[in-house]
Parts: C-alpha cells; structure tokens; sequence
C-alpha cells in the first residue's frame, strides 16, 4: 500500500496497517533531553496490531531506530539529526533485532516498509521525529480504529456533529459532509458498534436487520447491509439482531434469530465558534 504524505493532514490507511503524517512546514520543533552524561538511549520498542499514535519524539524516534537496524546508512543519519536538533553527546542505540535479546526491537512486518519516505533526506526525518505536527499511527485490518483516530484536534473541533450509540463507549465527531455522507455516517455508525457492549453480547453476535453476512463465527463482528436496512434516522434507532449458531456433532447447520433489538443513536448539532 503506497503511502501518502500531507502537510499538516491527518492520512488513513486503507489497509489499517501503520501510517504517518508528515509536517513540511515546521514552525516549532520539540525536542529530546539527554541524560546526565549528554546522552540519549534508544530501547526500541514493538510496535504491532495496537490501535495507537504518537506524536512525541522519542517515541518516533525509537520508531526509526527500529526501522534502521539492519541499515547503517540510516542508523547513521537518524544519529547524525538527533545530536543536531538535541545538541546530545551522543546516541545510544540499545535496541535489537534478535529475538533473543531483552531489547528486541519489532515493527509488524506488514508495515515494517511504511516508514520510508521519512529517509528521504536529513530534512524530512528531522520533520518527522520533531515536529508535534508528524504523527506516527499504528493499527491492524481485524478492527476499526477507534473514534476520529485520525484526526487532529483542531480539526475535531470544528466538526458540527457528535453522534454516540447506545451500549457503545466514546463518541465520534463528524464534519456536515461527513454526516451528511451515506457510506460516512455507516462506518460511523459501524464504529462505535464495534466497542459496543452488545458485540459480543452472550459470545454471540448483533448485526444489522437486514444483514446479509452469514459468518458463523461467534464472535464475529459487526456487519451493516448498506441499503440502510436496521437504521432509522428520523427516529435515532439502530436495530441490531442477536443470533446464535446451530450444530449438529460439531456441524455447522444454520443461524437462528434469538432476538431483536433497537439501540438509541444520539446526535448533537456542536455550536462552533
């Protein structure tokens, strides 16, 4: 999956695999205290399927220290932009990419290749490690990410719409054209679903009346059929269907309806300043 980088903008990965935005027009840099002994260590770290983001840069910069362990080239700038920006004695790289090693450094392998184009020169790594604006994602494709994962601050509070479901933790924060947007507001909608108490109500599943998804699976997640059978705008009801699956000797033989069930949605109109 090809990465792309924008100033100052907040980038999804289609894959929900790692990602990261880029600040080219950096204004403030942070920066990382060294020790008493003018160094700064570098442990690494593992970075695989958790929903997370970072914008500090140690924790970018352990990121990059990861990523360049077997390139000498690489470990060499990050080094060589570390001391510049911090004015440190020196870099300590601890981390490992043996298995077998306490500091054993690991990015997912899925998404050890995104990181690259930060290397693109001693300028853009710099951007990317210091900037506050440079943000480092990580996630997986078994799940959705959590509510405005992707989104800055500052973008989140200018949206004109909050919407929240019952049972479902969070809310989430929705532009006029997003709400306003079918498929939008559905994987909206989805998402908050998916940290819902009812998602694995009973260790069975809840999907949309009118679902067309026939996973057996118990705990199987989530699914909406996209003509909008289930939810009910006008009303703010979402109408959910619990079903349990049936065996015969271990076989597999159908999916019975056990029950139905309506969830209240929730939307506020922000008053933006």
């Amino acid at each position: 999956m090809n990465i792309n980088i924008r100033n100052k903008s907040f980038e999804t990965n289609s894959s929900s695999t790692h990602s990261f935005t880029l600040d080219q027009n950096v204004t403030v840099y942070t920066s990382i205290t060294p020790d008493r002994n003018g160094e700064i260590c570098l442990y690494g770290g593992h970075y695989g399927w958790e929903w997370s983001k970072y914008n500090d840069p140690l924790t970018k910069a352990n990121y990059c220290a990861v990523y360049a362990l077997n390139d000498s080239n690489k470990m060499e700038m990050l080094k060589g932009v570390i001391i510049e920006q911090t004015g440190c004695d020196s870099v300590n790289v601890l981390c490992s990419s043996e298995w077998e090693s306490p500091n054993h450094g690991y990015i997912d392998h899925q998404s050890d290749h995104k990181i690259e184009a930060v290397w693109e020169s001693k300028q853009s790594l710099k951007d990317f490690i210091f900037s506050k604006n440079s943000w480092l994602f990580t996630g997986n494709d078994n799940s959705s990410p959590p509510p405005n994962f992707y989104d800055s601050k500052e973008v989140i509070d200018k949206m004109e719409y909050t919407i929240s479901l019952e049972g479902s933790e969070g809310i989430f924060k929705m532009s006029k054209n997003q709400y306003r947007n079918k498929d939008k507001l559905f994987d909206a909608i989805d998402t908050l679903f998916e940290s819902s108490i009812y998602n694995r109500y009973n260790n069975h599943r809840f999907v949309f009346r009118g679902g067309d998804d026939t996973d057996s699976m118990d705990d199987a997640r989530f699914s909406m059929e996209r003509s909008g059978n289930g939810i009910d705008l006008k009303k703010r009801i979402v109408t959910v269907v619990r079903t349990k699956n049936i065996y015969d000797k271990d076989k597999w033989i159908r999916e019975d309806i056990v029950e139905f069930k309506d969830l209240k949605l929730t939307v506020v109109k922000n008053e933006i300043a």
